[in-house]
């Protein structure tokens, strides 16, 4: 190390070199090479969807920086158990491959926006010079709507949207929304049965099953210390 160097191994046969001077590195014996990383160097594609840069979570999680420039992925089927979605909506028209309500209204027509909202995060077409961009932008929709008017969501419901999700090609099933788990308090517990079912049908069959951990609504204090159901349940990832 030189006088103001700053060293750190960034592979097994790379360092990463901080210095005034890198380049007279070149002469030390085992260097075999010295590269200047330019900061202005990019390998992933930046979406130009005009909303894009207000997505704060996609430079959050890199959703884009495997590729240097828009893959050509074949999208696989996404089961959204939600509100409902505004299917005339212009970023998600062309990602909707199929629907159903498991309550009184229409899979089409969305209660609270909370389906659209999440449908967008998952789906919305990318570089369509409107809106946000996707992060599963490949994806193809399949619309499960199963809140009610009030808000509520009923355990029958669920279940038998997760199945539907199944037996229709769904690959992915995401479940914004959960019920208090607390362990300490059988009747504060909203653990059950019939959705736990469901699920182990859908892991069983392969399906990857996502799900919201909790913002602790309902529960007795906040922050909570457990997951939600169906978060909690075996081999469901919680978000």
């Amino acid at each position: 190390a030189r006088t103001g160097s700053q060293v750190s191994r960034i592979g097994p046969f790379a360092l990463s070199v901080r210095a005034p001077n890198a380049a007279s590195l070149s002469s030390v014996t085992g260097v075999a090479w010295v590269e200047r990383i330019r900061a202005s160097r990019r390998l992933m594609f930046t979406p130009s969807d005009p909303l894009a840069v207000r997505q704060w979570y996609l430079s959050r999680i890199h959703a884009f920086d495997a590729w240097s420039q828009v893959p050509n992925l074949v999208g696989v089927r996404v089961a959204i158990l939600d509100s409902g979605i505004d299917s005339a909506h212009p970023e998600l028209q062309s990602r909707i491959e199929d629907g159903k309500s498991f309550v009184s209204s229409s899979w089409e027509n969305d209660t609270n926006g909370h389906g659209t909202f999440v449908a967008g995060e998952i789906a919305a077409a990318l570089n369509n010079a409107q809106g946000i961009a996707g992060v599963g932008f490949p994806a193809k929709l399949l619309i499960a709507k199963i809140v009610r008017a009030d808000g509520t969501i009923s355990a029958d419901a669920e279940a038998s949207a997760i199945r539907w999700a199944v037996d229709n090609g769904a690959r992915v099933i995401n479940m914004s929304f959960g019920g208090v788990r607390d362990p300490s308090d059988p009747d504060g517990d909203t653990y059950s049965p019939l959705e736990a079912a469901a699920v182990r049908y859908a892991v069983d069959k392969g399906v990857l099953v996502v799900a919201a951990v909790g913002n602790a609504d309902n529960a007795p204090t906040e922050p909570w210390g457990y997951a939600g159901y169906p978060a909690a349940l075996p081999h469901v990832l919680g978000v």
